[in-house]
């Protein structure tokens, strides 16, 4: 990835009000915990959501996450 690139990609993790990991279906349980903790490890501000689109782990509480968070500062 160019430097430039990975910078303003870094900034978006920095500032995102969650960050969602896709095709969990694709890592190994050991392959998710290792990028779980390094997510965290850089990250630590943002909750994080591992899912699978394919397979729907995890979608529905992410959607709840999502809705929770919106509906937040209502009233």
């Amino acid at each position: 990835m160019h430097p430039d690139a990975a910078y303003i990609y870094r900034k978006q993790l920095e500032e995102a009000d969650m960050i969602v990991v896709n095709k969990v279906d694709l890592l190994s349980p050991t392959d998710q915990t290792t990028l779980r903790e390094l997510i965290a490890d850089q990250f630590p501000e943002q909750p994080v959501r591992f899912i699978s689109a394919h397979t729907g782990e995890g979608v529905d509480e992410w959607v709840t996450a999502v809705l929770e968070a919106a509906g937040q500062g209502e009233g």
